[in-house]
């Protein structure tokens, strides 16, 4: 099992900017030196927890959750306050970065589909809607072509809760094939920096 190896994580930290060949750091503390260093100039704006951000509204953003949580550090990959940290005896350290190890697969329940892209629940939702809607006379109500039941568009997203299959991988890379998590850069590092564009209306099941 990961967490009775003696060396439980390995970090390939690529930068969030577009075009930096920057693809190896080897913790999140090299992955923010990186950052402060390299693109000062594109993140001027400074959090209370220090991380930088290149967009002033999405900073001011993670300072209001800050407050909220009444916490001054967050995770320098993901920036949530929910950091954690567990140790036992005879097994090594482990933190909340090596979620970041760990691959995600979500399938429809349905037919067993894979969804694929940065945003898997989203292709969900777009599968979903072109392939298990059957048509309905009520235009504010479609019927689910997996179970027959009718569902207004407002209980769409928890409706299709039922309808997920979440499968979870590690990613391994240790010596002599020993398990080991490879941590990397979460896909949306460049959003939460405010390197793209955000769409703060988009609720639907975020990837973690």
């Amino acid at each position: 099992m990961l967490g009775h190896t003696k060396h439980i994580a390995h970090f390939e930290l690529r930068c969030p900017f577009p075009g930096c060949p920057e693809r190896n750091l080897k913790s999140s503390v090299k992955l923010k030196m990186h950052l402060f260093a390299a693109h000062a100039h594109q993140l001027p704006h400074s959090a209370i927890c220090g991380m930088k951000f290149a967009a002033n509204d999405v900073n001011e953003t993670h300072g209001i959750e800050h407050e909220r949580s009444g916490d001054d550090l967050c995770c320098s990959l993901c920036l949530t306050m929910n950091r954690w940290t567990k140790e036992e005896t005879g097994i090594p350290k482990y933190t909340h970065e090596f979620i970041h190890g760990i691959i995600r697969i979500l399938r429809c329940q349905i037919c067993g589909e894979e969804m694929k892209g940065p945003n898997q629940n989203k292709a969900l939702l777009q599968h979903w809607k072109s392939k298990h809607i059957e048509s309905s006379s009520n235009a504010s109500t479609l019927t689910c072509g997996g179970c027959q039941k009718p569902v207004s568009r407002k209980e769409i997203e928890a409706h299709l809760k039922k309808h997920m299959i979440f499968m979870v991988l590690a990613s391994t890379r240790g010596q002599n094939n020993a398990p080991m998590l490879v941590v990397k850069t979460c896909n949306k590092m460049a959003r939460l920096l405010g390197i793209q564009d955000t769409n703060p209306t988009q609720r639907f099941y975020e990837d973690e």
